[in-house]
């Protein structure tokens, strides 16, 4: 029942080292693309270097050919995704397809010959497609021409430097390796009832210790096994076959390193709380001399809790400003479409005939000039009222009694 335990716990941890994998290898694929079979990948700058810009793309091309290096140029690709790349050949020699699978969700990046290079600047970023035996030779090439050059090598080490010195990757493997830990000490808990009762029996303490160590480690290992089987069939069919290997070495040495940890953790409780004559004279519980590890287990997982709560106070920070502007953006958003929609509602409510309602604006009576008046403006601007009559069929200029006939009060009205 406890062996089931330590498989299921374990699977559910290594199922997130499995998506640490997925992200890793999406990250990696950026750098080095791994359709390509990239060897090694540098970043040049000719800004301080003797070469004219016309003469670099020829000599580089050059020496790929010669030394088989399978120089690649990366460039962005300016006609697709703007967040794209497309690889351009330096030289001549080396049999590529004129396209390659891209890891994630990126779209694939297409291969150019060099005449792609024509218009293009020699400061940018290479990859080592090719041989990597003369590769010190293109090294002494680039420094004897002052050409300051940035290289990373494809190696177990590139790996590592994903998996622990970048801090996201790095908190998600320590993560998993305090879990693990936790259940290594579940399970001599468990056994320690068992471990005193063989000890007062007799049994070598080495016996003891590597009869428990291997059923838990055979668990773990079981548990990553068919959890390793799982996430390289979903990588294959989803990502592509191409990208199964290099997944399955970063998943296999993340899981390896939080293994490591666990069974070296998992040995310093066993020494700490190994079952001594005095206990087992004075009858004490068994599992009692855990009980220091599991403070020390404690404590390091509210130490790893603490270092963590300034990086996430820092991002929930600039995510509440930039939530705040958001809202800003959408509390103006508001206030323009409101305004608009009034504007539109006020406008909208003019054209309605509604019963009652002023067809026209006019001086309330009892304030507008006398028929008279109003007539002798007409005869005096009657050249502004034929332009106005001119303006289109069945338009007139007459006077109007607004008040009713018994009032001598009218207006000029354009109908």
């Amino acid at each position: 029942m406890h062996k089931k335990i330590v498989v299921a716990v374990s699977a559910v941890q290594f199922l997130l080292l499995a998506l640490v994998g997925i992200v890793v290898s999406d990250v990696h694929d950026r750098f080095f693309p791994e359709q390509l079979g990239v060897k090694a990948k540098v970043t040049l700058d000719f800004s301080q270097s003797d070469l004219r810009q016309e003469d670099v793309f020829r000599q580089l091309g050059a020496m790929s050919d010669r030394w088989e290096l399978g120089l690649m140029k990366i460039a962005p690709d300016l006609r697709g995704n703007q967040s794209g790349q497309i690889f351009v050949q330096v030289g001549q020699k080396g049999d590529f397809p004129k396209r390659i699978q891209r890891f994630g969700h990126e779209p694939d990046a297409k291969i150019r010959d060099r005449r792609a290079l024509a218009h293009s600047f020699a400061n940018g970023d290479y990859l080592v497609t090719g041989k990597t035996d003369h590769i010190d030779e293109l090294k002494h090439w680039l420094a004897s021409h002052r050409v300051d050059q940035k290289w990373s090598e494809e190696t177990l080490l590139t790996i590592l430097q994903f998996l622990i010195v970048q801090s996201d990757f790095g908190v998600a493997l320590l993560a998993v390796s305090m879990l693990m830990v936790s259940l290594a000490l579940y399970w001599l808990a468990v056994k320690a009832k068992g471990r005193a009762l063989r000890v007062l029996a007799g049994v070598p303490t080495s016996r003891i210790q590597c009869e428990d160590f291997s059923r838990f480690l055979l668990a773990m290992v079981l548990a990553a096994s068919i959890l390793d089987v799982l996430a390289a069939l979903y990588v294959g069919f989803v990502h592509g076959w191409g990208f199964v290997p290099y997944y399955s070495k970063v998943l296999l040495l993340a899981e390896a390193m939080v293994i490591s940890l666990t069974m070296a953790c998992a040995l310093i409780f066993s020494v700490a709380s190994w079952p001594n004559p005095e206990m087992l004279a004075m009858r004490e519980p068994a599992v009692k001399r855990l009980a220091r590890s599991s403070t020390v287990l404690k404590l390091a997982v509210f130490a790893f809790v603490l270092s963590t709560v300034s990086p996430a106070v820092s991002a929930y920070t600039g995510q509440i400003k930039m939530t705040k502007k958001r809202w800003w953006a959408i509390g103006i958003a508001v206030v323009l479409g409101g305004g608009l929609l009034v504007a539109g509602g006020g406008i909208g409510l003019s054209l309605i005939p509604f019963p009652g309602k002023q067809e026209f604006s006019r001086p309330e009576c009892g304030k507008l000039p006398s028929q008279s008046e109003v007539e002798r403006a007409l005869s005096q601007h009657r050249e502004l009222v034929a332009r106005l009559e001119n303006v289109g069929e069945g338009v007139s200029v007459r006077v109007g009694a607004p008040c009713g006939d018994q009032a001598d009060e009218a207006l000029i009205r354009i109908v």
